[in-house]
Parts: C-alpha cells; structure tokens; sequence
C-alpha cells in the first residue's frame, strides 16, 4: 500500500515524538486509475458511487498485520467502469488521503451493481 506524506509523518511521529496517529475512521473509495500517492489524480479518477466512502473495519492487529472484519464496506456504482485502485481516507467526507493500493484483478461494474470489499489486510514490514 502506497502511503501518503501525511500517514507517513504520522506514523513516524507516534514512533520518535510520542505524537499519537489517530484515524478516527478508515474508509475506502474506489477508483478506474491510479490516484496518485498524494491523491491529487482522485477526484479525476474517483468511481462514481452513491456513497463515496465506505467503512473499513478491522480486528486488533497481530505481528503488524491487520484485517478486516464485520460487515466489508459497501459501495453501489452509479456508472459502469473498471475499478482498479482502492483509495484510504481518515472521514467518511474531507479528513486525510492516507493511501492506495491497487487491485490484484481490476474489477468491471455496470450502473447498479453494489461492490463489497469482503476481505481486506494490510501489512507492515518487519
């Protein structure tokens, strides 16, 4: 997963300045090209989708992997495209671009279709 300036400096932060990184919410947007590491191609990029965010929720993480759990987030497309980045913010509007990540398969969308993440795990190098 691509980081953005602002995650980075977060994290760093948290590990050398006792400055806590808070992401109130992990989100998800979803994207038919690359939005770039800072986000500056998302909007230009961006799926349209009724919601354009949706919640990702994870369990406690263990040996610096964490995955998802519950209900995945959910998205409906309000256009038919080929999704193939998944976008990371700290809102459910405004907030923070935290990263992105592509695909391992692109996946095609008509007008209607409702998009599940069923599965999501983010991983830190040792």
């Amino acid at each position: 997963m691509s980081l953005s300036a602002y995650a980075r400096n977060g994290i760093v932060d948290g590990l050398l300045r006792n400055q806590p990184f808070v992401v109130p919410v992990f989100c998800g947007s979803l994207h038919d090209g690359n939005p770039g590491v800072e986000g500056g191609s998302a909007a230009g990029t961006l799926v349209d989708t009724e919601e354009e965010r949706g919640q990702i929720v994870s369990a406690a993480s263990s040996n610096g992997v964490g995955n998802s759990t519950g209900d995945g987030a959910t998205w409906v497309a309000t256009e038919a495209t080929t999704i193939t980045y998944i976008g990371f913010h700290d809102a459910f509007t405004a907030g923070n671009w935290l990263g992105a990540e592509p695909l391992a398969q692109p996946v095609q969308v008509a007008d209607g279709d409702t998009i599940t993440l069923s599965t999501f795990t983010a991983t830190l190098p040792e």
